[in-house]
């Protein structure tokens, strides 16, 4: 039932797709259809999910529905593996003047995140969007918005969705020349407990000419009727100042008891985790998770611009508040170039990247320990013009050094053809020569050091784009903003089309 719902949002979709945009003078329609299927010989295991979004504008209106097909869902997001369709997003918006109002479902984010961040994300595969009420107000130098909305059960997404936990808050910000100042407020109510813990945060901002300078405080307030006495604090500060071609940055972080939990422990606000996204796949297998209940560190960045290319130094360092060497410890120094024009290539870019993250060495189960394992990465990405296109060539390096393992080196190879008419045709490959030993350590149980595939992708007419993959993938992480998820690993055909009418 569930594959023919998502083969019949196709077919309606194709059905759409000849005009019905335009329904009237003041009235339109716009849809998207995200469909993504895989096959893994490995496992013999089908994977079809489909997302579909229709939505219909008017003059001050907007109405919208998503409606969602797991025939079954990605064992990453659903362990029980149980096919489910069903109507997940709704949504009724309406713009009068300076005042919006939207009522189902909806996202927020209320200053830096320290409060409320409510956000989706498909690649990260997580979708905490809230279902109630959200009013927004623009007065000029005054902003604010008022929100009450439940939020979806469970950390896996499914069509069925149901809703408990109810977060309720304001936001309000005003400004006056180069100086901003706002405040949140939030509370959590959870079902069946009397508990009604509350975050206050504060933010200001200040920018005047080369320089700027923000920062947010917040108080995690639990609720002192049930003798709860742990109260949480955190708060970000970040400065940047331009000097011709020269670029600083410094930014600093602590968080304590920050967490905003439902009761079943879905995280509803993200403070920057000042730390920058991996920029290379080897890069992203090492990843770090934020934690807003034990975390401070800092990041500084020096960029450069000059007729060489633009350069970028950059040092980050996150450990737990009391110093304790732990998983959320990590160090990170960096220095990228980027240059357009470089002899008969197009661009060029290229890093080295220095990272020390942890590891629970349990070798000795009666004294297991932290230890840190060390990564040199190095990547260059060359962009050369051939007629009809442009050829693409990625190398990437990446040397560990682990106290619990030895050393041994990853090797990742992408070389890709990019046509004129928006094709491209690509070849991977990644080798390691580590032993039997350090599989095992990496938790890698399958004796296997080489992976390999092919991809293809591109707009098919005017309103589809296509990639299909076919081969093996490595497993690894995918983060995104101090928020990560643990890829497996592939071996099969992976098709992804995604369809606007």
């Amino acid at each position: 039932m569930t594959r023919r719902a998502a083969a019949l949002a196709v077919a309606l979709l194709a059905g759409l797709a000849g005009g019905a945009r335009a329904i009237g003078g003041d009235l339109s329609v716009q849809a998207q259809n995200d469909l993504q299927a895989s096959h893994d010989i490995e496992t013999e295991r089908d994977i079809i999910e489909n997302w579909l979004d229709l939505d219909l504008y008017g003059e001050d209106f907007q109405l919208g529905l998503r409606y969602s097909s797991f025939a079954p869902p990605d064992p990453i997001v659903s362990t029980d593996q149980k096919s489910s369709e069903g109507i997940t997003h709704r949504f009724a918006e309406l713009q009068l003047s300076q005042t919006h109002l939207r009522v189902g479902t909806f996202t927020k984010l209320f200053g830096r995140g320290l409060a409320l961040r409510s956000f989706e994300n498909r690649d990260l595969r997580l979708d905490t969007n809230l279902d109630g009420f959200l009013i927004g107000q623009e007065g000029g130098w005054w902003r604010g918005s008022l929100l009450s909305g439940r939020v979806a059960t469970g950390q896996l997404e499914t069509a069925v969705r149901e809703r408990a936990d109810r977060l309720s808050g304001a936001d309000l910000e005003a400004g006056h020349g180069p100086l901003t100042l706002g405040g949140s407020f939030l509370t959590l109510e959870r079902p069946n407990s009397p508990a009604r813990p509350e975050v206050h945060a504060l933010r200001a901002s200040f920018a005047k000419g080369p320089f700027s300078l923000d920062w947010e405080g917040a108080r995690h307030l639990p609720d002192e009727a049930l003798g709860e006495d742990r109260r949480g604090a955190g708060h970000v500060v970040e400065g940047s100042y331009l000097i011709g071609p020269l670029g600083l940055y410094a930014g600093y972080k602590r968080y304590r008891d920050m967490a905003v939990l439902t009761q079943d422990q879905k995280l509803m606000n993200q403070p920057p985790v000042l730390i920058h996204d991996p920029r290379a796949t080897l890069m992203n297998r090492h990843p770090h998770q934020l934690d807003p209940d034990d975390e401070k560190g800092l990041l500084a960045d020096v960029s450069l611009s000059t007729s060489l290319g633009e350069f970028l130094v950059s040092y980050a360092e996150t450990q737990h508040i009391d110093e304790t060497f732990g998983q959320n410890s990590f160090q990170e120094s960096f220095l990228e170039w980027d240059r357009t024009g470089l002899g008969p290539f197009e661009s060029a870019h290229a890093i080295v990247d220095f990272q020390k993250v942890p590891y629970f060495d349990t070798r000795d189960l009666s004294a297991p320990e932290w230890v840190w394992d060390r990564l040199l990465t190095t990547t260059l990405d060359l962009r050369l013009a051939v007629p009809g296109g442009a050829l693409i060539g990625i190398w990437e390096h990446q040397h560990k050094r682990a106290e619990h393992g030895g050393e041994y080196d990853d090797e990742l190879f992408i070389l890709e053809v990019e046509l004129a008419n928006g094709w491209s045709l690509g070849v991977l490959g990644e080798f390691l020569n580590w032993t039997r030993e350090q599989q095992l350590l990496e938790q890698q149980l399958e004796a296997r050091s080489r992976w390999s595939g092919v991809q293809i992708a591109g707009p098919v007419g005017e309103r589809h784009n296509l990639r299909l993959f076919a081969g093996g993938r490595r497993a690894g992480y995918i983060c995104v903003g101090g928020v990560c998820r643990y890829e497996p690993a592939f071996d099969g055909v992976e098709l992804s089309l995604i369809s606007r009418f």
